[in-house]
Order: structure tokens, then sequence, then C-alpha cells
């Protein structure tokens, strides 16, 4: 089962978070540690968010509802095109 996911960003803990578009900012969250917190988000889907700290950037990742298709948020695991 698929869900929807947005990740929210800080590139150190004093700036302000901003949104990640799925495919534009790949070079940013594409980390495993980043992929492991969405992997785990879906396999236990009574999680709603994980915060993840990676070299001083934080990644807060949450669920959004199914039918949210703002161009940052992404379906994990993607549908086949």
């Amino acid at each position: 089962m698929s869900r929807r996911y947005q990740i929210l960003y800080k590139q150190n803990l004093e700036n302000e978070f901003g949104r990640l578009e799925p495919g534009v900012h790949r070079i940013l969250y594409d980390k495993p540690e980043v992929n492991r917190a969405v992997a785990l988000m879906t396999e236990f889907p009574y999680l709603a968010g994980i915060a993840v700290l990676v070299n001083g950037e934080l990644f807060n990742i949450t669920v959004c509802p199914p039918n949210d298709v703002r161009p940052w948020t992404f379906e994990f695991p993607a549908s086949p095109a």
C-alpha cells in the first residue's frame, strides 16, 4: 500500500524549514537515512512523521492525505507510470 509524504528541510538548525519537491531537490534528500525513514513509515502505518538528522541537515518527513497532490508531496512506493 502506498502513502503520500512531504519532506521539510533545514540546512542547519538555525535556518527556517523549506519544502523539498520530488525530483527537483533529489540531490538533497536522496540519502540512505531519509529513504529508510520513508520505508519505515510505509511499513508501519501508525507512524505519521519522522525527523532525520544527517550531518547537520534536518529532514522532517510527514504523512499527507492520500488526495494531496501538491508539487511537494510524493507517493511511496511510487505508482508505476
